[in-house]
């Protein structure tokens, strides 16, 4: 089975970092050499699909193989035209009637280094032309989200202060569970558009929302049609029957680390995406 494994990923660590991710559905749950076979062909077809990832591969290589060819060329280039030995090289190819081979090796370097730096230049903008394309599609499918992450940006604040319950209501709460809802959206129909990259920080960004969300025991759509008045009644009810010891209040403070940890994410959020909000 290690082998199969083996073979699957071919040494690639983009696959075994994702395989590493998904050890439970595709690993943990085979129990026979066949299964895990068709687990992995089942995993490889998910990986095809992923446009996210796949549609920046072939510009990247491209990329990749002009600046080689520059390095090689570069390289023979300066072996030919310096004091670099190359009297044997001069004994292998004297039966070709060669007679300047310094100079034909130094041409032939000459056009391939000019051919990979033009290489390179295209691959560049192929490259440039492809991001932009996938973050044209990517900000069309993610725009609900989007447009919610940057209007919380604008409400939250430095301090959360749990005693103003306006402000935990309308700049915290509703905003998280609008947020909950696109993020669960978003990985359900666009995961394959994401990178494993992306996907996990909404992932972490919708688990630290629906914490936020859990504290209150509603779920989002419940908890967004609240007004003002029937949250202030549901949030006093809460930190009433919770346990409490002297000044501590377990609802308070669960409530209060899930929201500062909601914040950390929300903020790495803005970062990750910071391309498709301009």
């Amino acid at each position: 089975m290690k082998w199969k494994i083996i073979k699957f990923s071919n040494l690639n660590l983009a696959k075994l970092s994702a395989l590493r991710r998904n050890l439970v559905n595709v690993i943990f749950c085979s129990l026979t050499a066949s299964e895990l076979k068709e687990n992995l062909l089942k995993f490889q077809n998910i990986l095809n699909m992923k446009v996210g990832e796949n549609y920046m591969k072939r510009a990247k290589f491209y990329k990749v193989c002009s600046a080689i060819g520059i390095i090689i060329f570069s390289l023979g280039l300066y072996l030919v035209n310096s004091n670099f030995n190359i009297s044997l090289l001069v004994e292998l190819v004297k039966s070709l009637w060669i007679s300047n081979i310094k100079s034909v090796l130094s041409l032939i370097f000459s056009l391939g280094l000019i051919f990979a730096l033009f290489a390179l230049f295209w691959s560049l903008g192929n490259e440039k032309k492809k991001y932009e394309e996938l973050n044209y599609v990517k900000k069309f499918a993610l725009s609900k989200l989007l447009i919610a992450i940057q209007r919380q940006k604008k409400l939250i604040t430095e301090y959360i202060d749990l005693e103003n319950r306006n402000e935990l209501f309308y700049q915290y709460i509703v905003p998280i569970c609008e947020i909950s809802v696109e993020a669960t959206k978003v990985i359900a129909s666009y995961e394959n558009l994401l990178s494993s990259w992306e996907k996990e920080m909404l992932s972490q960004l919708e688990f630290s929302a629906i914490r936020c969300i859990n504290d209150f025991d509603i779920n989002a759509d419940e908890l967004v049609k609240l007004n003002a008045d029937e949250f202030e009644e549901l949030f006093n009810n809460k930190k009433r029957t919770a346990p409490q010891k002297d000044d501590f209040n377990y609802f308070l403070s669960e409530l209060k680390s899930d929201l500062e940890k909601y914040k950390e994410k929300h903020a790495e959020a803005i970062i990750e995406f910071h391309g498709l909000f301009e």
